[in-house]
């Protein structure tokens, strides 16, 4: 049965082996050897480099494709026009943090009234990890990565650049625009076909799967799948982790 393949990830990161949907801008010159105008999924510095098992899936604008302004146990995003606050609208006003960074979305913020638990456990944790657990200074304490899983995203195939273009966020809110996309796209609306032969998977069978990382936050990761027959929602991938 043929299947959608999404990564679940807490941070700057996307699939690379299967190739996915998302790094269709990779075959153009601006992105050749790994290199990009804005930030680069694979190479340091935006310079080429050597690519090895990311030839495919890294080139391109992969980790670009996220959600901004989600914080555990909230129904949707600060960045969706679905929240409450704003009213089936996109936002126009910023996304900002707590103080003394309002720069940085979900800075002590937390973007509902009753946001989740943070779960992971403290020796997990790759920042600010001399921070009394559930103090004021516990500053990343409702950001996705410290309860893998339980908060909202804007897409289930993700937004590019992580926000509407109207909509101003701080942070690596950036996306360089293509034939193929332009920031604030829904991946479940704008996404092709994966380019190239499609794997073949066998129940029960073990898969050669790979992923990679641009920032670390800490946190997790889980493949999902979605039949490529079945509406891509968030709900569709949840269904089979």
């Amino acid at each position: 049965m043929p299947l959608h393949v999404t990564l679940l990830g807490l941070g700057h990161m996307n699939l690379v082996i299967p190739t996915p949907r998302n790094a269709m801008d990779g075959v153009l010159e601006n992105f050749r050897g790994g290199r990009s105008p804005t930030t680069a999924c694979s190479c340091a510095n935006s310079k080429p480099c050597e690519m090895g098992v990311r030839a495919d899936g890294g080139r391109g604008q992969p980790c670009l494709w996220w959600s901004q302004g989600c914080s555990i146990g909230c129904e949707y995003c600060a960045t969706d026009p679905r929240h409450p606050r704003n009213r089936g609208r996109i936002p126009t006003q910023p996304i900002q943090g707590g103080w003394p960074h309002a720069d940085k979305a979900g800075f002590r913020t937390a973007y509902c009234d009753e946001p989740g638990t943070p779960v992971l456990p403290r020796e997990y944790w790759t920042m600010n990890v001399a921070a009394i657990e559930g103090a004021v200074n516990d500053s990343y304490r409702f950001n996705p990565w410290r309860a893998p899983g339980t908060a909202p995203v804007v897409d289930p195939c993700g937004q590019a650049g992580g926000k509407y273009e109207q909509t101003p966020v701080g942070g690596d809110s950036v996306f360089f625009a293509t034939n193929f996309s332009r920031m604030g796209d829904l991946g479940s609306e704008v996404l092709p076909p994966t380019r190239g032969p499609l794997p073949r998977w066998a129940a029960g069978s073990e898969a050669a799967v790979a992923w990679g990382m641009r920032f670390n936050h800490g946190g997790g990761y889980q493949y999902r799948l979605c039949p490529a027959d079945a509406a891509l929602t968030e709900e569709c991938f949840q269904r089979t982790p």
